[in-house]
């Protein structure tokens, strides 16, 4: 049982261990899915990408992508970004999920304690595509300012990063573990195999003192 207070506590802290699995089923159900719609809807092009638009660095580079794309090309963009806004829901709550995990895993309560904020990390990862994809919207519809192309920019920058750094704790307490188990281990062993030399070694002296 978690106590309230005793460290940060995420919502996932009190999902049982074995029960995790049952609500990352269906995310990752949701994330395959979204993706799959997502790659069939993206429209392809070699040039004015909708990452180009998201790196303009002016509302004159932005404008001037956005001209080039076709009035169907504009709405499949912009459907592409509220899929998006479920491909982040499935992932960041899979890398919560993972966090949890791994830090149970460890044993340690120091893990415990990072877990849960990187998993409020993630969430608001997840968060931050609001805005981003609000920004991204007015700016494919034509009613944007550089303010919202800042925010966008803002949103997008952090959010990567974010994205990077909540995605490599699982991995990185799971090594963390390994190390610390394998090490514990090899100590044990060679704990166990100096006592057999120090046993060993001990009856001759004996012997002879005698």
């Amino acid at each position: 049982m978690v106590v309230l207070g005793s460290r940060p506590i995420h919502p996932f802290e009190v999902i049982p261990r074995g029960r995790m699995r049952w609500l990352a089923a269906p995310l990752l159900l949701l994330l395959v899915v979204s993706a799959a719609w997502a790659a069939q809807t993206l429209p392809w092009r070699e040039d004015a990408t909708l990452a180009e638009l998201v790196a303009a660095g002016s509302m004159a580079e932005a404008e001037a992508i956005v001209a080039r794309w076709s009035p169907g090309e504009r709405h499949a963009f912009a459907f592409f970004a509220g899929l998006d806004l479920l491909l982040d829901l499935a992932w960041f709550n899979l890398v919560a999920l993972a966090c949890i995990a791994a830090a149970r895993r460890s044993g340690s309560p120091a893990w415990l304690r990072a877990g849960a904020r990187v998993a409020w990390l993630a969430w608001l990862a997840a968060l931050l595509n609001l805005p981003e994809n609000r920004a991204l919207e007015r700016l494919i519809a034509g009613h944007a300012d550089g303010s919202t192309l800042a925010v966008l920019h803002v949103c997008t920058s952090a959010r990567g990063f974010l994205l990077v750094a909540t995605a490599a704790f699982p991995p990185l307490v799971l090594v963390w573990t390994m190390a610390g188990r394998r090490g514990r281990t090899a100590g044990i062993a060679q704990a166990h195999v100096g006592g057999r030399a120090g046993r060993g070694g001990g009856s001759p002296g004996s012997g002879r003192g005698s």
